[in-house]
């Protein structure tokens, strides 16, 4: 069944969109939550005439997501986890902890499911992470794993500041891993 969104959905499309989906999806949860409408021909004729106001409102969205990746391209989150002597991880730091921190830390909200993590993050260090926050638009956040309860001095925060390139973050992984 075709549908046009009325609202950006996960996984199916963005507002505006005309969009084949299975007939139960829509039927059952897209048409009763007014997420969509179905895509007669009239239907198409208004969205065509009100396609300014979406091209608009995609737009803002858009330079919104703009600010924010470079917001995030500067941040640095900060997360403790407990770790052995060789500074592997009890566990992994997942997308819900780096969004939690950056909620806690710098008051930004960020849903889980758009923090991409390409490697699981098992090990002390720094890492970077994708950030999806509207349709082409992604920003690229560092994240520093540091043992819990140890504290991060000054020299240190320079240091992290300074290993912003991947290179940099393999050589503090080799020694982590050689201590």
């Amino acid at each position: 069944m075709k549908v046009i969104l009325k609202e950006d959905v996960r996984g199916t499309g963005y507002e505006g969109d005309v969009v084949e989906v299975k007939d139960g999806f829509a039927r059952h949860k897209l048409i009763p939550s007014k997420l969509a409408i179905k895509a007669t021909e009239n239907n198409i004729k208004i969205l065509q005439e009100q396609i300014a106001e979406v091209e608009k409102k995609a737009k803002e969205k858009r330079d919104n997501a703009t600010a924010l990746a470079e917001k995030l391209g500067a941040l640095e989150v900060l997360l403790e986890a407990e770790a052995g002597e060789k500074g592997r991880l009890f566990g992994a730091v997942t997308n819900v902890d780096i969004a939690k921190k950056l909620l806690e830390d710098h008051d930004i909200d960020i849903d889980r499911r758009d923090i991409v993590i390409s490697v699981p993050i098992k090990v002390l260090g720094d890492t970077v992470v994708t950030v999806k926050l509207y349709k082409e638009v992604s920003a690229d956040l560092k994240v520093k794993i540091v043992r819990k309860g140890e504290e991060i001095s000054e020299p240190q925060k320079e240091e992290v500041e300074s290993a912003a390139e991947p290179e940099a973050g393999a050589e503090i992984e080799a020694e982590v891993q050689a201590e």
